[in-house]
């Protein structure tokens, strides 16, 4: 597999080892069953009353992200993870009450192949660097975000997990309609011993991947570095449609001029990591 980063400093091997992005034939075959499971969850959730969806709209990516399923387990043992303990147990919502489970079962992935192998080869992959004995939980988020003619990108910029917390995260990219944005570049800092998360956060990354770059890939952000992380701005080419209103109806039966982004997000982490 072949690490397909632009990098705008030298990195050592090891460094660069820590995000790096996938697409093999595996890949690409749990990707294909993914963008059949977001085609089935769609019109699942196009099905259900309109009156609560708006919930799984996420503010802190500006309401561009839908979220069409999310859940976790509880904390596991590496050697158990290893083992083949998630195939035999169920999913449990993020917090009681949350309004962003998967339709249909919401704690069984039985329903998505795609999204249960996509589940599967991530702890696989994420869990090589947890010890037997040391405890972690696995989450699953399944988003789309949008994009109408007209609009604006404004990005984000995050770790998955709070800054001294051990997390890895794999980001499977089904989906995404790089030919009708400008920007949307996601991008990775890599840790360095004794530099702050201040300074961290005020260097430029070493590491970006334009849209075409990421679509039908996977990304894989090693446990447990909790690897700050995000999308730089960016927007549509085309110019707004006059009169159009934003509707959550997009979501789930967006026009051919709609930049869609579909991502399943798995992280491997010693607490939830969650966000609304």
């Amino acid at each position: 597999m072949l690490h397909e980063g632009q990098t705008v400093a030298p990195l050592s091997a090891d460094r660069a080892a820590l995000a790096q992005l996938h697409g093999d034939n595996d890949v690409r075959e749990i990707l294909r069953q993914l963008a059949q499971d977001y085609e089935s969850m769609a019109m699942q959730l196009a099905a259900l009353p309109e009156e609560g969806l708006g919930e799984r709209l996420k503010a802190y990516d500006n309401h561009d992200r839908f979220t069409f399923g999310r859940a976790l387990t509880r904390k596991v043992k590496g050697r158990a993870l290893r083992n083949g303990w998630f195939h035999k147990n169920r999913l449990q919502a993020v917090r009681p009450g949350d309004s962003s489970q998967f339709p249909g079962e919401p704690f069984f992935l039985s329903a998505n192949p795609g999204v249960r192998a996509a589940v599967e080869r991530s702890v696989e992959i994420l869990s090589e660097d947890l010890a037997d004995e040391e405890e972690a939980l696995v989450s699953v988020y399944c988003h789309r975000v949008l994009l109408r003619p007209g609009s604006r990108y404004i990005g984000f910029r995050h770790r998955d997990a709070k800054v001294r917390e051990k997390c890895g995260t794999c980001a499977w990219y089904p989906r995404i309609d790089a030919e009708k944005v400008d920007g949307v570049t996601l991008f990775c800092k890599l840790p360095e011993p004794g530099l702050s998360e201040k300074e961290l956060r005020a260097r430029e990354p070493e590491l970006r991947f334009p849209p075409a770059e990421y679509r039908e890939k996977l990304m894989v952000m090693r446990y447990p570095f909790n690897l700050f992380h995000g999308v730089e701005p960016g927007e549509h080419r085309q110019p707004a449609e006059s009169g159009r209103e934003r509707r959550l109806a997009d979501f789930f039966h967006p026009r051919p001029d709609d930049f869609i982004k579909d991502l399943l997000i798995v992280t491997l982490s010693e607490e939830p990591t969650f966000e609304d």
